[in-house]
């Protein structure tokens, strides 16, 4: 779901980290794409522990 949602951000917004991604790449801004990778990476962490936990919840009786 993250990664649909940061495709469609590259592809039609001009605002966000997928927007950043992709001008700081076209400009060879390597400071700021490295930055937006890491901060997609961190929140990709993030929601899959989260959804880990919330499995484990939910569905502790499995």
């Amino acid at each position: 779901m993250i990664i649909l949602l940061i495709a469609a951000e590259m592809i039609g917004a001009q605002y966000g980290i997928g927007a950043l991604i992709l001008a700081a790449g076209n400009l060879y801004q390597t400071d700021q794409l490295i930055a937006g990778v890491v901060v997609l990476s961190l929140m990709g962490l993030c929601v899959s522990w989260l959804l880990g936990r919330l499995d484990r919840w939910l569905l502790g009786w499995r």
